[in-house]
């Protein structure tokens, strides 16, 4: 169990950072064309955004492909479970590598087999592959800002501070 003291603010900031983020990438259907190209453009900088590997919604493609989808909702979703999810805290904590290093065998494998041609990937194992990373990487950014905004403990005060303040 994590015993630390963690910063309901710190969750709260990475809430609204990951949650704007989703609204952000799904953002360019109700934005009109301007608007949806100009968020479109800003979010090229992070996905490749493949027209063949990109979600439309009424006619217009959102600003992430499918993997990229599936990783930023999953983040967005642990980061908002992270007050349940931390009671794993003393596991999670530990073995932080392994756990993001196994969430991205599933993309990764998903990605390759399409590459080598022994399977074609799709936009639903695309979405829920990213989703698998997404999870690990919502609850350890999630834990980040929680323990960033945490309140700093205190020198330990000794029995004779205690006593002094009376005299």
């Amino acid at each position: 169990m994590h015993t630390a003291p963690w910063s309901r603010t710190g969750w709260g900031v990475a809430l609204m950072l990951v949650w704007g983020w989703l609204a952000l990438v799904i953002s360019p259907p109700f934005l009109g064309e301007a608007g949806g190209w100009l968020v479109a453009q800003a979010l090229s900088l992070f996905c490749h955004q493949l027209p063949d590997r990109t979600l439309i919604v009424d006619g217009t493609p959102l600003a992430v492909c499918h993997r990229c989808l599936g990783i930023y909702a999953a983040l967005a979703v642990a980061t908002g479970a992270y007050a349940v999810l931390r009671r794993y805290d003393g596991f999670l904590g530990s073995h932080a590598g392994w756990v993001l290093a196994a969430s991205v065998v599933p993309p990764g494998v998903d990605w390759l087999g399409g590459v080598v041609d022994l399977w074609a990937n799709t936009p639903v194992s695309r979405i829920a592959t990213g989703a698998v990373f997404g999870v690990a990487a919502g609850y350890y950014l999630a834990r980040a800002f929680a323990d960033l905004f945490a309140p700093s403990p205190g020198p330990p005060s000794s029995p004779r501070e205690e006593g002094s303040a009376t005299g």
